[in-house]
């Protein structure tokens, strides 16, 4: 009877150790829309908010909602311009509504050709920021897709994930056109050298056919006679 006992214990506690983790280990969390600075860029910066979900979708220590979640509750709560909703405390507020422990918010800026993207995760029991991340690039726009990718490793490791592989930052546009006009020239001759050199050749070869010319002109009976001896 106690083997039997003993023999249920040991099988209950072996199954508890080799149970997959359950969803409540894992942090909930939310992207809140990032803000572009510049109206222009604002398009862009719904594309990164979408990139950067589906970066944490891949997390396995972290339940990411989903962004269409967060609209509703932004449209019952009447801010359908996430611009509305700018401060912390705001964004606090439907972080608790959509019942998430994390949010991460953030905006794009470009300056020139750099765009660069802040980022921050905000605690909602405690509305603190808890975790930052900057990224910065000089690329295209195409491009800006790596620097999520960049952000959202770095979240992911923060929230203990290790092993993570970093993608390459994008190479800066018109990098190539700064090197290679300080490239030193492959030496060449002066193309006029070549040309000066033919000419004076044949230049010579006038004057000396012209001097020629007179001399093979001089007949024979011209030439004087030689004195006849005696």
């Amino acid at each position: 009877m106690k083997q039997a006992l003993y023999r249920i214990i040991f099988l209950s506690f072996a199954a508890l150790l080799l149970a997959p983790a359950s969803p409540s280990d894992k942090t909930s969390i939310a992207v809140y829309p990032i803000k572009a600075v510049r109206e222009e860029d604002k398009a862009t910066a719904a594309v990164l908010t979408s990139l950067m979900i589906n970066e944490l979708a891949k997390s396995s220590k972290l339940i990411v909602l989903e962004e269409a979640m967060l609209k509703k509750v932004m449209e019952t709560q009447g801010l359908n311009n996430s611009d509305a909703c700018d401060d912390t405390s705001c964004q606090v507020e439907v972080g608790k509504l959509v019942k998430a422990q994390k949010m991460i918010t953030g905006d794009l800026v470009k300056l020139g050709s750099r765009y660069i993207l802040s980022l921050k995760l905000i605690d909602i029991q405690s509305g603190t920021m808890e975790f930052s991340t900057r990224d910065e690039c000089s690329c295209t726009e195409d491009q800006v897709d790596q620097l999520v990718a960049s952000a959202a490793l770095k979240i992911r490791e923060h929230f203990g994930e290790t092993g993570l592989t970093a993608q390459a930052p994008p190479a800066p546009t018109g990098q190539i056109k700064e090197v290679l006009p300080s490239l030193p020239a492959t030496p060449q001759a002066p193309t006029g050298l070549a040309a000066s050199g033919d000419a004076l050749a044949n230049n010579l070869l006038q004057i000396i056919s012209e001097v020629a010319r007179p001399m093979s002109r001089v007949p024979v009976s011209a030439q004087p006679a030689a004195p006849e001896k005696r």
